[in-house]
């Protein structure tokens, strides 16, 4: 039993040391009409070889990426997904507002 024990506190340790070892960012992208658009936004956020996951959400038209930490740009972020046609209002860092657009841009039509 206390080697189950010991096993379990050990994987417990390697998760929490994972997850303090990413940044954890959810952002809000504009303009985003159909799963064309939402594959769009996740391939020009995935050539970033720092985001290690990408979620989208599309009802609320937010997504979840997990970054290697300390490695988030926001600015190169915003670039990607505007480069794909779509505009960024908000975005979280570990659940931080760390960018709001004052007037959130319509995102232009993604080029087919």
């Amino acid at each position: 039993m206390k080697a189950k024990t010991a096993i379990l506190a050990i994987i417990a340790a390697a998760v929490s040391l994972a997850a303090h070892s990413q940044d954890r960012v959810r952002f809000r992208a504009t303009g985003l009409t159909c799963a064309m658009c939402s594959k769009a936004i996740h391939s020009a956020v995935k050539v970033d070889p720092s985001a290690r996951k990408v979620d989208p959400n599309l009802q609320t038209q937010e997504w979840h990426v997990t970054y290697d930490k300390g490695k988030f740009d926001k600015d190169r972020l915003i670039g990607q997904v505007e480069s794909a046609g779509f505009g960024v209002s908000d975005i979280w860092v570990n659940d931080s507002l760390v960018y709001r657009r004052s007037t959130p841009r319509k995102g232009k039509p993604a080029k087919r």
